[in-house]
């Protein structure tokens, strides 16, 4: 209508309103049914008339899958095979030097420079990255807490945005295996350890409660340890102790050669009398990448340790063991590391200081594996938590009270804050990958466990023909996530001067930094960040964590932060397949979907917030108008079928009378015009009454005439113009 003469207005103008100003009255059915079908048919087609209008109004910008395509990509370091490492190359010509190499030195490693000061523990993150997750329901186990066979991943891509647009990934990548049981310790020989007069560690030996096919033992099983208290808070001070592990590093190896008997030292013979601190290995689990041959005794071992008192300004003096005896029913996996009187703590309880932990294992595994990873929708990475502000209490006894146990109202109104994680807490609860905006990781080989290669490019094994490790042949994750004192570089084995992995603790708590200067506490504590802390705590509080959980969260931010802080000194290339999200005019539903489906609460467009992207609007509008119009021809296709010859519809009198309707000089046919309008009579009826009002004498036509029409009555002509 838009495109043809006569429009809409005309339409209305010049037919609809001379029917209905004519109509004889309510009793004229038929006019009425006409001028019904004409304004509908009107108003469809004027509807019709904006058909592209209408259905681009469910074509909207957004990301689709493209193709896939392969890719270069940088994604670990080069594990190399047949260097010399700490030996004269010299050595390497002589007979049994191979022996030598492969037993002791292990002369394979990476090529990198191991991080120092427990770097990627203290250091947090302002956007989280997305990894990619493969997870298994933990089996059911008394008295253990077990997040299940848990394998995650990461994109090797540095950029945020390039992260969030990946849709499938295809090929190599870096694996960790972020497993981790927790259970109750059994502790004996307890004491703590002052420094200045203030407990700020405790020691003893530790041993598990529950046996576990999973569980690699330690050795002994009984294994001592050294783990610092954060002395910053009084209660809610979590602190997290590694157990030793004395066969990853030089300690481990300088003794086994001293007792050696075919051992040389490269510039001098062993000296007499070394005296080599104890080894120790605390244990570790199990790893989901190596196989039932693997002799080294990797993984790792923490007590996470809390401290709890009795004290209470506003009540009665409750022991802390009595308090907390509820705790220890619904946590089962928690329990008593021991007791100190409340003098040795600056005085600041009335009861026994309650010292509580959980013995927890993870594999401490990383290796290079072909995976798909893989997720439905796009989803851009949010920061790792908001910081909020609160009115909190910093004194050290209570509420309100200052150092001299005086009340004073400042004190109690000081402004503190915590970290929320609204927008990442998802992704350290259980449930599908996709669920909780993380990625669906899927091996494309099974099983994930492979025999150990020491090809040159491989992904790193480790060697399984002895129990001692170099640190560099860890992979770079794995060596971020242990807990170490880093002490200078020893110039020749035996000094007693070595990297110890293991018996070291990290306070979450951002202001325990201040006493590690303060007591000299930095050669077996460090001071992490107040995020670790308040993540901790709500993974653990959630109705759905667990102490095991909040422990995996806080492994995999720390293997996340080492992983893209080395990711451009990567040097080991794969291509890679990879398909990814485009922004383009879609019409269907998000993220390439059919519209309607899973995320059809996502859909926009118009209406699209009313039927909740359910349903296509424009094209259902376009559908509706269309079968409308269909129903409203079928009707005038009967009707003119019905009455064409009762009513003036198909009648040549009507095409005259509305040619003649604006000429003086027929006014006859003005006559003719009323009686055409006269629906309820026939032809015959019409044409009697013509010839009692005497013009059916009349001789009336209409020939074309070029692009005229040439109107005649008897023997006067008149040339009307065509309209």
């Amino acid at each position: 209508m838009r495109a043809t003469s006569p429009g809409a207005a005309q339409s209305l103008v010049n037919f609809v309103y001379p029917l209905i100003k004519n109509m004889p009255g309510i009793r004229s059915l038929t006019t009425l049914s006409i001028v019904t079908l004409t304004f509908l048919i009107i108003v469809t087609s004027s509807i019709l008339s904006f058909t592209s209008t209408i259905l681009l109004s469910d074509v909207i910008i957004q990301p689709v899958p493209s193709g896939s395509r392969d890719f270069n990509v940088t994604m670990d370091y080069i594990w190399r095979n047949n260097t010399s490492y700490g030996v004269p190359e010299e050595w390497e010509r002589l007979e049994g030097a191979d022996q030598y190499n492969t037993t002791l030195y292990e002369n394979r490693d990476f090529r990198y420079s191991p991080v120092q000061g427990n770097l990627y523990w203290r250091t947090g993150t302002t956007n989280f990255p997305a990894f990619a997750e493969y997870s298994l329901d933990p089996p059911v186990v008394e008295g253990l807490v077990d997040t299940g066979t848990t394998i995650r991943a990461f994109l090797p891509f540095l950029k945020a945005e390039d992260r969030s647009k990946v849709r499938e990934y295809i090929g190599k990548a870096v694996l960790f295996d972020a497993r981790v049981v927790c259970q109750k310790p059994e502790v004996s020989n307890f004491q703590v350890y002052k420094e200045k007069g203030t407990i700020v560690a405790i020691r003893g030996n530790v041993r598990k409660t529950i046996s576990s096919d999973m569980i690699q033992s330690a050795q002994p099983e009984e294994s001592s340890f050294f783990c610092g208290i954060d002395v910053s808070r009084v209660t809610d001070s979590i602190s997290i102790c590694q157990l030793p592990n004395s066969d990853i590093g030089n300690l481990g190896m300088d003794r086994s050669q001293a007792q050696n008997s075919d051992y040389h030292y490269w510039d001098a013979p062993p000296p007499e009398n070394i005296t080599f601190p104890p080894l120790s290995y605390g244990g570790g689990l199990k790893s989901e990448f190596s196989t039932a041959d693997r002799k080294t005794r990797n993984g790792g071992a923490y007590l996470i340790l809390d401290r709890k008192n009795g004290y209470d300004p506003l009540a009665d003096i409750v022991d802390g063991v009595v308090a907390d005896r509820e705790f220890f029913l619904k946590n089962p996996e928690w329990g008593e590391v021991g007791t100190s009187p409340p003098e040795d703590f600056r005085a600041t309880t009335f009861s026994d200081v309650v010292y509580i932990g959980t013995l927890c294992y993870t594999p401490l595994d990383a290796v290079d594996r072909n995976v798909e990873i893989s997720r439905i929708r796009s989803q851009s990475e949010t920061e790792l938590a908001t910081y909020l502000i609160s009115k909190v209490n910093t004194s050290w006894f209570g509420p309100g009270f200052d150092e001299n146990r005086q009340w004073n109202a400042e004190e109690y109104d000081v402004a503190l804050g915590g970290y929320s994680f609204d927008k990442t807490l998802p992704l350290f609860l259980p449930g599908s990958p996709e669920s909780r905006g993380a990625f669906t990781l899927k091996p494309l080989e099974r099983p994930w466990a492979r025999p150990e290669s020491a090809n040159f490019s491989s992904d790193g094994p480790w060697l399984s023909r002895t129990n001692l490790t170099r640190p560099k042949q860890l992979h770079p994750i794995v060596d971020a996530l242990h807990l170490k004192h880093n002490k200078p570089q020893i110039s020749r084995p035996g000094q007693e001067n070595y990297d110890i992995y293991g018996n070291f603790s990290i306070a979450l708590n951002k202001y325990f930094r201040n006493y590690e200067v303060i007591y000299g506490l930095d050669s077996f504590m460090i001071g992490g960040g107040n995020w670790q802390g308040d993540l901790f705590n709500a993974v653990r509080n959630h109705s759905d964590g667990n102490v095991a959980l909040a422990l995996q969260a806080i492994l995999t931010v720390v293997a996340s932060n080492a992983y893209y802080a080395s990711l451009p000194e990567f040097t080991r290339y794969e291509i890679v397949s990879l398909n990814v999200f485009q922004n383009v005019s879609s019409p269907g539903g998000p993220y390439g979907t059919r519209r309607g489906g899973k995320y059809s609460q996502e859909q926009q467009g118009l209406f699209s917030t009313y039927v909740k992207g359910r349903l296509p609007i424009g094209f259902t509008i376009i559908a509706v108008v269309v079968g409308l119009q269909i129903i409203l021809s079928a009707i005038i296709v009967v009707r003119f079928l019905q009455e064409t010859t009762l009513t003036r519809i198909g009648d040549p009198w009507q095409a005259v009378a509305q040619v003649a309707a604006d000429t003086d000089e027929f006014g006859d046919l003005f006559t003719i015009l009323e009686l055409s309008k006269r629906v309820d009579t026939d032809r015959e009826a019409v044409a009697k009454e013509m010839k009692i009002l005497g013009v059916d004498e009349k001789l009336v036509g209409v020939r074309q005439r070029h692009q005229s029409a040439k109107l005649t009555e008897r023997t006067r002509r008149t040339l009307v113009p065509n309209a």
